[in-house]
């Protein structure tokens, strides 16, 4: 989620570096929960790790991710990593506006997903990281889409580190 919320850079339990970490501490959260509804577009959100996220990302700590496409929406990446949404019952797309996320990161990942498209199925949301250069997210993890059940909450603050 950098730089949206900012992350100490460091190693994991793993062994490998938080690509993309800018600070020097950890910011914190402040998280309403059960997650007020409706969950809407852009809301950033608290879940459960998927299961299918655990050879990819490793094993731990919950997701925070952005909530990029809605139930029944269609979510398209295009070859600039830029993405589009079709709501149901609309006949085109309309490109997301994203001002969190800069050029880099966004051309980061494209060579993976571009021109990819994702339905959301019904009680699940597509979420992604701010910071696009990993995969751990609704486009790499298959069947990682969050759904009600798993939502733990909804991010009402950022409380920026003092580090």
């Amino acid at each position: 989620m950098e730089p949206t919320i900012r992350c100490k850079r460091g190693t994991s339990d793993l062994g490998t570096n938080y690509l993309g970490c800018t600070g020097v501490a950890d910011d914190h959260v402040l998280v309403e929960e059960p997650a007020p509804l409706p969950i809407r577009r852009l809301d950033i959100i608290v879940f459960h790790r998927p299961r299918e996220a655990d050879g990819l990302c490793g094993a731990g700590q919950p997701f925070i991710q952005r909530v990029i496409g809605l139930p029944g929406d269609v979510v398209r990446e295009d070859d600039h990593g830029f993405i589009w949404i079709k709501i149901p019952g609309s006949a085109k797309f309309v490109k997301l506006n994203e001002p969190y996320v800069s050029a880099a990161s966004r051309l980061a990942n494209r060579a993976h997903f571009f021109g990819h498209t994702w339905q959301v199925p019904n009680g699940t949301y597509f979420t992604l990281g701010d910071n696009r250069s990993g995969g751990c997210d609704s486009r790499g993890i298959g069947n990682g889409l969050p759904g009600q059940p798993g939502i733990i909450g909804k991010v009402v603050r950022i409380i920026p580190s003092s580090g």
